[in-house]
């Protein structure tokens, strides 16, 4: 067995659109039933204090992972992060473990993964693109990274966020990517510009965008639940789409009266019809064990590939 630590992973420097077709394959393999999965559970501590756990197993991959994540309330001014995750990957045959995961850089990976999957079948590639980021912590680097090769035609970054990661976000994407990232306080410009846009709100703020100022035609992957949108405004989404359909009837997302049109599985599957003028859809999701699964499924096979991670004795 072996343990890759979070600083293992990054080194691995995973391709983000390699972690999107591995992450779109295991998507259409639980579609087609050749992954067995569970929704996520949680233990809710308060609000914005729970631990979750998701397991998903696969004979086609040939293995089985469940990851375990802690998220607490950051302190005012905290730099540190605020959600933990470690993962356990086992042999699907024998259940002999194989790996033990740091998950926090998995997790960012496989969450911008999932998005963009989404996207590359729901928001129109081939057209110019203002991007937004509302929330500039880690998973919105790996959103950025993820989008920018899938989408050529960007010509414009705009980010907001509550307090100085905006600039730090800025800084590091012209370092990293070599782009230039126009950074504001007002989260209403961001909207407003955005044919696609990235929300990463943490858990605790309370809703404060409308997506009635959404551009026409835009596509929105909004990997904080949707905590950002005003509820009463989301009647401006024409079409909302989510990782799993079981998973959002045992823990609704999308309020009533509005219904989730198909889940990730059918959309790599089966594709969805072309966007009508001006449709503006919205991928909204909690995160699934069949994305853990598949990102522990690419990190295992470049580790072993690299010979990366420190080898620990079997448990007993």
């Amino acid at each position: 067995m072996i343990h890759l630590d979070d600083a293992a992973i990054a080194r691995l420097a995973i391709d983000p659109a390699d972690m999107r077709r591995t992450v779109a394959e295991a998507f259409r393999l639980w579609h087609a039933g050749a992954v067995v999965a569970e929704p996520k559970t949680s233990l809710e501590i308060t609000p914005t204090h729970r631990f979750q756990s998701m397991c998903a197993a696969s004979e086609a991959l040939g293995i089985a992972v469940v990851k375990w994540v802690g998220v607490t309330p950051a302190p005012p001014g905290s730099t540190g992060a605020g959600i933990h995750a470690v993962l356990v990957v086992n042999d699907f045959t024998s259940g002999r473990p194989l790996a033990l995961m740091a998950g926090n850089v998995l997790t960012g990976l496989r969450t911008a993964a999932m998005s963009a999957a989404a996207a590359d079948r729901l928001a129109d590639r081939t057209a110019p693109h203002t991007l937004g980021f509302v929330g500039c912590g880690l998973q919105a680097r790996h959103h950025l990274a993820a989008f920018l090769p899938l989408f050529p035609n960007v010509t414009r970054i705009l980010a907001t966020s509550r307090g100085g990661s905006r600039d730090a976000f800025a800084a590091w994407a012209r370092e990293t990517h070599g782009v230039d990232i126009a950074v504001t306080a007002d989260p209403d410009e961001v909207v407003a510009a955005s044919s696609l846009l990235v929300t990463t709100v943490p858990s605790g703020v309370p809703p404060f965008l409308s997506a009635e100022a959404l551009p026409a035609g835009a596509f929105v992957a909004a990997a904080d639940l949707g905590r950002a949108f005003i509820p009463a405004t989301l009647g401006a989404i024409d079409a909302f789409y989510t990782d799993d359909l079981a998973q959002e009837a045992a823990h609704p997302i999308v309020p009533p009266p509005w219904t989730v049109t198909a889940d990730l599985g059918a959309i790599v599957t089966d594709g969805v019809p072309a966007a009508r003028p001006g449709e503006r859809r919205m991928f909204v999701f909690r995160g699934h064990g069949v994305g853990d699964l598949a990102g522990a499924s690419l990190v295992r096979e470049r580790a072993a590939a690299e010979g990366a991670g420190i080898h620990l004795a079997d448990p007993a």
